[in-house]
Order: C-alpha cells, then structure tokens, then sequence
C-alpha cells in the first residue's frame, strides 16, 4: 500500500481565447485534444486536471459535450487508471456544469480557487460522506465502513464500488484478511 501513488498530471488550461465555451463544438474541440493527450500518457494511475481559469462562460451544452462525455470515457473502461479534477470553475459555469453531471448521472471532484475540495454531479448524501470519511482516513475499506459507519460489510463494499465507478476513488490494492478471503483497499481521488 506505501507505494500506490495517483500521480497528478500537469493541468489543461483551457486558453483565454476560448473564454466563452457555448454550444458543442467549441467543447468537442478541447474534449478531443485532452483526450488525444490522456491517451498518450503511459502513466498507470492518474489525475486529469482540466483548468477554467480563463473561462468566463461554459453552457450546458458545452459542459455536457467536454466533461461528461470525457468522464465517461474515463470511467467507462474506455481509458483506464484516469481520474478528472476540474479547477478554478466560476459559478454561472459550475451551474451548468453540475446540471450535465446530474442528467447524465456522473460526478467529480472540483478544486475551488482556494484549494477547497467540492463534489459536482450526482452523488447522495452517503456516498459523498463516504468519499469524505476516504479522504479523513486517506485509504478506505469496507471494514473501515463498518467501524466508523455502522455499515455491514456488504453495504460498504457497495458504496465503496459505487464510488470508484463513479471515479472518485481508485484501487489501490487487495490483501488478505485474517478471517479468510481478501478486502479492497482503496485511496480518495483529490
């Protein structure tokens, strides 16, 4: 487990330029070219940042057309081992943003300006306590789930599944218990 790291990928800034991301071009666009640049990268287990530092307005259109259809290659299976962090999203864009997440059912994690972590999409409330009780403990197994949760085992291993389908945490590792058979351990995407 000491040596599982999700590395951090230099981020994608989406240039001045494109400050006004309306309709669904403009979005496929930079949906294609970071796509282009995840699948180049050989690195097994890592954070794609994608930056909207310089953006001004994204529509829901173009919210749906670059983050969801991304995240859902991500965590379809279609590229493996990577996980989106959106930074520096301004409200009227995060707005749209969260509403594409809803619809689509999808979530991710967005790093304010502040370095404030935040969930966008869809995500219920035990999910996104179990996320922050991962991320307090910085690794989670279903008997952690148990422990500080009250959960039984099963309904932990589900939420704890639910959440690395939804890429908020990735797996880390699988050991053996002393009970017999082997427990997931996995480690918070932020």
């Amino acid at each position: 487990m000491a040596g599982f790291m999700i590395l951090r990928e230099t981020p994608f800034v989406i240039e001045p330029k494109d400050s006004l991301l309306i309709g669904r071009d403009s979005a496929k666009r930079h949906r294609e070219k970071l796509s282009k640049r995840i699948e180049q990268q050989s690195n097994a287990e890592s954070i794609v940042q994608l930056d909207f530092q310089h953006v001004k307005l994204m529509d829901y259109s173009a919210a749906d057309e670059l983050v969801c259809k991304l995240l859902r290659r991500l965590t379809g299976g279609d590229i493996d081992g990577k996980f989106l962090v959106l930074l520096n999203i301004n409200e009227q864009s995060k707005e749209n943003i969260q509403a594409a997440l809803e619809l689509q059912q999808l979530a991710c994690i967005h790093i304010t300006p502040n370095g404030e972590r935040k969930l966008l999409g869809k995500i219920s409330p035990e999910l996104a306590e179990t996320y922050e009780l991962a991320v307090k403990l910085g690794r989670i197994t279903a008997r952690d789930l148990v422990r500080e949760a009250g959960l039984k085992i099963s309904a932990g291993g589900n939420r704890l599944t639910r959440l690395k389908q939804l890429g908020l945490l990735a797996l880390a590792e699988s050991e053996a218990v002393e009970s017999g058979g082997r427990q997931n351990i996995y480690t918070p995407v932020r």
